[in-house]
């Protein structure tokens, strides 16, 4: 496929120019940035940059009021690891969870990479299920299966999660409404997403 300049150019949104440190003068926010691409911390100045996951740092910079930072989520361009997860979840409740998530061995969907996966919440009162194709459905203890309506649209790569990610972040932080999710809870899917790894590593359940 072949892209005209002045066309993509055309198409591009306006430039952002505003300082975005600037919207954190009063030290009640903290943004971060997640950058796949390690020329993108290069773009900007007087931004702590980390190159690691670690939750005890990504903490103690909350705890800092840290207005802006970024995490670089991979340097090295080759994939190792990450093609596939199969992962198993048992909540205190009792509640089991299973989500499969493979970009390898991709599901039969017209657009298979819309949720990066599939999961099953499953409780003793019934069913809660995402399909690849990002319907979600609720299916109570011996009733039929129903679809849970919420407005999602299969535009451009994924959804075009990105985008919408960034602006949302961005207009909360111009408006000053609360982000979604906030930093506590972000912080608590690091934590999961570190014992995902940990028990991959060490072949063993691990409790968070």
């Amino acid at each position: 496929m072949t892209l005209e300049y002045e066309t993509t150019i055309a198409g591009l949104p306006p430039e952002y120019n505003q300082d975005l440190p600037s919207f954190n003068l009063a030290g009640k926010k903290s943004m971060v940035v997640l950058d796949d691409d390690p020329t993108g911390c290069q773009t900007v100045s007087n931004i702590p940059v980390l190159t690691c996951w670690d939750v005890k740092i990504i903490k103690r910079l909350f705890v800092a009021k840290t207005p802006l930072f970024f995490i670089l989520r991979k340097v090295n361009p080759v994939i190792k690891g990450e093609d596939a997860a199969n992962i198993m979840f048992r909540f205190e409740n009792g509640t089991i969870g299973y989500w499969d998530a493979n970009r390898y061995n991709e599901p039969n969907y017209p657009s298979p990479r819309y949720t990066f996966g599939e999961f099953l919440a499953e409780g003793t009162g019934g069913f809660i299920r995402l399909y690849g194709d990002a319907r979600i459905t609720v299916q109570a203890l011996g009733k039929p299966e129903k679809q849970h309506d919420y407005k999602h649209e299969n535009v451009e790569f994924s959804g075009d999660c990105v985008y919408f990610t960034q602006r949302h972040f961005i207009q909360k932080l111009i408006s000053g409404a609360a982000f979604e999710p906030n930093g506590e809870n972000y912080v608590k899917s690091l934590m999961v997403q570190e014992t995902v790894y940990a028990s991959a590593s060490e072949n063993r359940v691990v409790k968070i």
